[in-house]
């Protein structure tokens, strides 16, 4: 451990308003009670968080709440550090807690990044929600193409419930089970394809309402790897327009834009999507020009002020 950190930490095991998770090693504070305290994470369980990390002094390191971008990850898997995989687990959804991390329970003496090591950390972390384990996979083609709709429908749902994060889970899920379905049956190939593209695009807009543009649009490429309607094409490359603007890669948004108006006959809907990305690209060259004009007439001005002038005798001051 830090010098530096010691004396802090010995303050926060002492601090009878901390619960001690690990004694002397991992400590939380509860900042923000759940309204029901029985709704806890168990082990092999996604969960969605939002957190704020600092060192010991205050000085931050990372922090999910200022990009707006919750964190998820599998609680016991080892997918995070041991005050995490220890610590989310005692809370409840809704909760809001504060945890003090030894170095063994956080980076260790290696440190990460800005991360120093031998560091303590302080975790500001909110339990947003947590999504249970489904390890269904039924063996027969049939009965995993009805597995995919069940899901479909609970996520449905969840959707309409604003659970986002959980719609998403339902929907990943059955594209799992659809995928590489073997089949003489050539309909229900078809079947399966159909919604397997289906399931991709809602995992595209479950993406973006959860402000992750990167995996929105790596799930639009999926389903129209899959897609054979034009109908859902028009939402996927509506959704794609709108998740590289949410990213602010224009660039990318003319050109996936330009890409579903050649394959799909300048649709109307698709056009309105691609539109908005040419307006902010002409925004964007407005303000660039007015930026180089100021920039230049700052330069006419400095330049002009700043001439050395002849003196009476016709020789340059200073000179």
């Amino acid at each position: 451990m830090r010098v530096e950190d010691q004396a802090k930490f010995d303050e926060y095991c002492k601090n009878t308003e901390f619960l001690h998770v690990e004694p002397n090693m991992l400590l939380k504070k509860i900042i923000k009670p759940a309204e029901q305290v029985d709704k806890c994470p168990d082990w092999d369980t996604k969960v969605i968080v939002h957190y704020h990390g600092t060192l010991l002094d205050g000085k931050v390191f990372d922090s999910s709440v200022t990009r707006n971008q919750p964190f998820e990850f599998q609680v016991g898997q080892g997918a995070v550090i041991k005050g995490w995989d220890k610590g989310v687990p005692t809370m409840s959804v809704g909760e809001k807690a504060l945890f003090i991390l030894h170095p063994d329970f956080a980076y260790g003496e290696s440190g990460s990044g800005s991360i120093p090591g031998g560091a303590c950390l302080a975790f500001e972390i909110e339990l947003l929600d947590y999504i249970e384990s489904d390890h269904e996979y039924p063996n027969s083609p049939e009965e995993r193409v009805q597995a995919a709709k069940v899901r479909q429908e609970q996520a449905k749902n969840l959707f309409a419930q604003q659970k986002f994060a959980k719609a998403n889970q339902k929907y990943e899920k059955g594209t799992q089970l659809l995928e590489s379905i073997v089949s003489e049956n050539q309909d229900l190939k078809n079947e399966a394809k159909k919604l397997r593209a289906t399931l991709f695009a809602n995992m595209c807009l479950c993406f973006q309402k959860m402000n992750d543009s990167k995996k929105s649009i790596k799930a639009g490429e999926d389903a129209l790897k899959e897609c054979e309607d034009d109908e859902l094409k028009v939402k996927i490359y509506s959704r794609m327009i709108k998740s590289y603007l949410n990213a602010n890669d224009i660039d990318n948004a003319l050109k996936i834009g330009q890409q579903g108006l050649q394959e799909l006959n300048n649709n109307p809907v698709v056009l309105k999507e691609w539109q908005k990305a040419k307006d902010k690209q002409n925004e964007a060259e407005k303000k660039r020009k007015e930026l180089y004009a100021k920039m230049m007439g700052n330069s006419f001005r400095t330049g002009s002020e700043g001439a050395a002038k002849p003196n009476e005798s016709g020789n340059q001051e200073g000179v």
